[in-house]
């Protein structure tokens, strides 16, 4: 079988020659699928050149409408010969999968309403959304990994609880206590009543804390950050050429822009060319000892020696700023070379899902992913200064990006 398409006037046409049968069915499943990874909702399978449809060919069709409709896009059929239509008509999917027998819920993002503004910058097209005018407000908990320490104990720990509108990061752990979490702190993110956290206990083996019901997730963290509030923008974003994906920095510069803040906290769903980052191999409780100074750094954090994730689904929560000084400066840290910005950034690693069109829900969209499966990792994004001239960083292809401004809490020192 040979499958091409064609992008016109914002619907991509496929076409298939041949038999769509079992031995080509996964053949064009897996041309689907890529064309809904790259943000392609709107597609159009063009049949007139298949020559015989099987059971098994009827199931990928079934399947790609179902993957289509479910982030508010469209997938449907064009020009069945004869024989394929009836077998279509057979089953009983003409009136489901033939184009212009679709119901209306099915067409290409009917119920998404337009952005309000659309533009390019840094080789990707953007769309921005209003949402609402709220900021969100911080709280720091805890002192810095990086100062010299008798290490943390009882005393550091404090239990957080995380509710819908909060997000937080930082060195964390699930237990009663600190007693029964002391093996267990490592990279955290908290984002829309779900956590999770990457034991430094050498298990390698990611926890999840999940809101059911009336329960909310509670988290001993020992140093980080806990906001709480509304996100007021949301970017949208898709690279224009894979080749060239979107530093993770170029997207926080436009998101601080649309914030109009000095500092921003941000949460993004995206799809990854690839993560820069680090996590704890060890617990920081040991007492006497500085985990980030060199060389023993070494033997308390991992890094990634090469970018990896790469073509996964990640959710990231931080906080961004183009200043250092001030409220913020004990957690943020450089994230490129050049651009003034820094920032503290946790991301968890997903299996791939593409995101529904449009002005989206980041509840929803957490909701989802966790329910789907657990996060394969955490780990704290960095940018990799180890080259003289440049900072190696994240990159990503296309996602959601939510952002507010930030401010600290009442009563918290600014």
């Amino acid at each position: 079988m040979q499958v091409t398409w064609q992008e016109n006037d914002g619907i991509m046409e496929v076409r298939a020659t041949g038999r769509l049968d079992g031995y080509w069915s996964d053949h064009l499943a897996q041309a689907l699928d890529e064309l809904l990874r790259q943000g392609h909702h709107s597609v159009r399978l063009n049949m007139a050149e298949i020559e015989y449809l099987s059971s098994l060919g009827i199931r990928v069709l079934i399947s790609s409408h179902k993957k289509f409709r479910a982030v508010g896009g469209s997938f449907a059929l064009r020009a069945p010969g004869s024989s394929v239509l009836k077998v279509l008509e057979l089953a009983g999917l003409a009136a489901l999968l033939l184009e212009g027998a679709t119901t209306a819920a099915s067409s290409p993002a009917a119920s998404v309403p337009k952005a309000r503004i659309e533009f390019t910058a840094a080789g990707a097209r953007f769309e921005a959304y209003t949402l609402t005018d709220s900021r969100m407000q911080a709280r720091l908990v805890g002192r810095p990994l990086a100062v010299p320490s008798p290490g943390y104990g009882e005393s550091d720990c404090e239990r957080i609880t995380l509710g819908p509108a909060d997000l937080a990061l930082g060195l964390g752990g699930f237990g009663e206590n600190f007693a029964s979490t002391v093996g267990r702190f490592g990279e955290f993110m908290g984002l829309a009543a779900h956590a999770a956290s990457q034991p430094a206990d050498g298990s390698n083996v990611t926890d999840v804390l999940a809101a059911d019901g009336d329960y909310r997730p509670q988290v001993q963290l020992l140093y980080g950050l806990h906001c709480s509030g509304q996100f007021g923008r949301l970017l949208r974003f898709n690279v224009t050429d894979e080749s060239t994906p979107l530093p993770l920095s170029a997207l926080l510069a436009e998101a601080l822009n649309r914030s109009q803040a000095g500092a921003a906290c941000v949460a993004i769903a995206a799809e990854t060319d690839s993560l820069v980052g680090a996590a704890l191999r060890r617990a920081p409780v040991e007492a006497g000892v500085d985990p980030c100074a060199f060389p023993d750094v070494r033997n308390w954090l991992s890094f990634t020696v090469e970018p990896a994730h790469e073509r996964r689904a990640v959710l990231i929560a931080g906080v961004v700023t183009r200043h250092q000084s001030g409220w913020l400066e004990s957690l943020v840290r450089p994230v490129a070379a050049t651009d003034g910005l820094s920032g503290h950034l946790h991301a968890a690693v997903f299996r791939p899902h593409p995101l529904p069109l449009g002005n989206i829900d980041l509840n929803g969209v957490v909701r989802e992913w966790f329910a789907d499966s657990p996060p394969e990792s955490v780990l704290h994004l960095l940018g990799d200064d180890r080259e003289t001239d440049s900072i190696r960083e994240s990159l990503l292809l296309r996602g959601a990006c939510w952002v507010a401004p930030l401010e600290p809490a009442s009563g918290a020192s600014a």
